[in-house]
């Protein structure tokens, strides 16, 4: 009988920490959830720059290639979409080192000339 009492015990001490871990597990889910990680497309554009150990004529990661004409904003630039004003330099770092990548690759000659054009993003720096 005491052995199937503490059984029983043990049973819903169990039970409890599993929920106390299910419930702590899904309040750092939720905390995760309300934060927006950016990728840093300067540097993915570096790593796109080292050739391949096999040919020098093609990148060593050419996925990064691949996000690097995917991933560009609707305004021609890469980096961080709607950033505040203090990040616009590193949006207009972000777009010109990527369009150096595509430059080296001689590849996304759209997304470069869209890169290129005159962003409202960068106008207050020209001024």
């Amino acid at each position: 009988m005491l052995a199937s009492a503490l059984k029983k015990k043990n049973n819903n001490i169990t039970a409890l920490c599993f929920e106390d871990i299910e419930d702590t597990k899904e309040r750092i889910k939720n905390m995760f959830n309300k934060v927006e990680l950016s990728v840093a497309s300067y540097d993915t554009a570096f790593v796109e720059t080292i050739p391949s150990s096999m040919s020098p004529h093609a990148p060593f990661f050419p996925q990064c290639l691949n996000w690097l004409l995917d991933n560009q904003l609707v305004d021609g630039s890469w980096g961080l979409p709607d950033c505040h004003p203090l990040l616009k330099n590193d949006s207009l770092l972000s777009t010109l080192a990527c369009i150096l990548a595509l430059k080296q690759w001689c590849i996304g000659e759209d997304n470069m000339n869209k890169g290129t054009l005159p962003s409202p993003r960068y106008l207050y720096l020209l001024l």
